[in-house]
């Protein structure tokens, strides 16, 4: 309901005439521009701009670990949505090299999430999620979202709770701007 994506993906519909703009690279592909911008820039820690890295299958993602492990071995961090953790793929990531995860809790109430942006998780799921990463030494940090739509004082200081309760390593918190033909 507040993610620009909504309406890119309905431009997209318009203009394309179907659905969807997920665009994937093969894992070979994405090796090799890694390797590019290694060689070029001598970079040395990966951040993965993808809102959700680990919205792969689990066979995907063990491919692209090994590919990751042999040619590049650089440490580096990830975005992905809490529902998308699973043990086995946080081990594979830790295995990877990667050091943090990022994800949105966005509110810490769970009439908000639910109600207003349409983000099907609980508080002890995300809980779950976090004590997951916690085990494999990853880092886990979270980005807010404050002035929402029936919010208040009192859900505020919920997104502020389940921050400290889930041990967040760095979070951050941002205002509503809500975005044009954006449900919210």
């Amino acid at each position: 309901t507040y993610c620009d994506n909504v309406v890119l993906n309905k431009l997209y519909e318009r203009a394309r005439g179907r659905k969807g703009i997920i665009r994937r690279k093969s894992a070979e592909r994405s090796i090799a521009e890694l390797k590019h911008l290694i060689d070029r820039y001598e970079i040395t820690f990966v951040r993965f701009w993808d809102e959700d890295f680990l919205a792969v299958g689990f066979k995907e993602l063990e491919l692209y670990a090994d590919l990751y492990r042999e040619h590049i071995g650089l440490p580096f961090i990830i975005y992905a949505r809490m529902e998308s953790l699973s043990e086995n793929k946080v081990k594979i990531l830790r295995k990877m090299g990667c050091v943090t995860i990022a994800t949105g809790i966005e509110s810490g109430s769970e009439f908000i999430r639910r109600d207003v942006l349409n983000r099907r998780i609980s508080n002890q799921q995300i809980m779950e999620k976090a004590e997951v990463v916690r085990k494999h030494g990853l880092r886990l940090s979270a980005y807010n979202i404050i002035g929402l739509p029936m919010e208040n004082r009192e859900r505020i200081f919920e997104t502020i709770q389940i921050n400290r309760a889930a041990a967040i390593a760095a979070s951050s918190c941002t205002l509503l701007e809500p975005y044009p033909g954006t449900p919210i």
